[in-house]
């Protein structure tokens, strides 16, 4: 059986399975999406007379934590005040522990278990950068775009994280964050550096941030534009001519009453 089309949630991705395929595979993507009503919009301005850095994530390889542990260490060297949370769990932990302690972080770096989303979500409301230095491992485990990356930019957190993978597609430096070579801990505390000497900008990253996920990672639009492919696969009349999510910026509720209304008729 030969499959009518293919949805991946990276660009980078598509343009991989497009070789894999040939030139007529059907292959489009469509991002991971969130609620952005979990997410809703403040002001995002420091609240700390001390910048609180966050990361979040899996403690394994490709997330990158050592290299950001490094790059801390090169900050404090420099003189830069900050506190960091690293959130998560997984089998890197009593490493990361232990490079902590042995480069003398532990008054700066706090490293913090796995937690609920109500509990996460107060974390970043408190952060004045997102710091994620992921990288591509030696077999080619990497990440796409990083939910959390995406969640931090919802609350309007300016980003600091590698040039690899799906990234650049979500994050572009100087408009919603800042991007640097991976596996490299002093281009990634340059990168930190950029927004803790210049909070005023790095408040505009985050705006900027926001709005980007408002436009391409909202959950409803991004479910839309898989439900127009089913529709014109299926060929089925039942479904309503739903926009795709490059044409959906214009949404009206009348609208998305009528794709509830007529997928639920359409399952039940």
């Amino acid at each position: 059986m030969k499959a009518q089309f293919v949805t991946t949630c990276t660009d980078f991705n598509k343009r991989y399975l497009q070789k894999v395929g040939g030139s007529q595979a059907q292959v489009f993507c469509t991002y991971h999406g969130l609620n952005l009503e979990s997410f809703p919009l403040q002001e995002h301005a420091s609240k700390n007379d001390c910048p609180r850095i966050l990361s979040v994530g899996r403690f394994v390889p490709k997330k990158g934590f050592p290299v950001l542990i490094r790059a801390l260490h090169l900050l404090r060297e420099r003189g830069y005040r900050f506190n960091c949370h690293l959130i998560g769990g997984g089998e890197m932990e009593i490493e990361l522990r232990s490079l902590i302690k042995k480069l003398k972080m532990e008054d700066r770096i706090e490293l913090l278990g796995a937690m609920s989303q109500d509990e996460l979500l107060a974390y970043y409301r408190r952060a004045d950068i997102f710091a994620l230095a992921c990288e591509v491992q030696r077999d080619g485990d990497r990440d796409g775009i990083p939910n959390v990356i995406v969640e931090a930019m919802a609350l309007q957190i300016p980003i600091v994280s590698t040039n690899i993978s799906g990234i650049p597609e979500c994050v572009e430096t100087g408009v919603s964050g800042v991007l640097v070579a991976e596996k490299d801990p002093s281009a990634f505390a340059n990168g930190i550096a950029l927004l803790l000497d210049r909070p005023e900008w790095a408040r505009a990253l985050g705006r900027a941030g926001r709005a980007k996920v408002e436009r391409d990672y909202d959950a409803l639009r991004n479910v839309m534009q898989i439900g127009a492919a089913l529709r014109r696969a299926m060929g089925n009349a039942a479904f309503p001519q739903i926009p795709l999510v490059s044409e959906a910026a214009a949404l009206s509720e009348a609208q998305v009453s009528r794709y509830e209304t007529a997928t639920t008729h359409v399952e039940g």
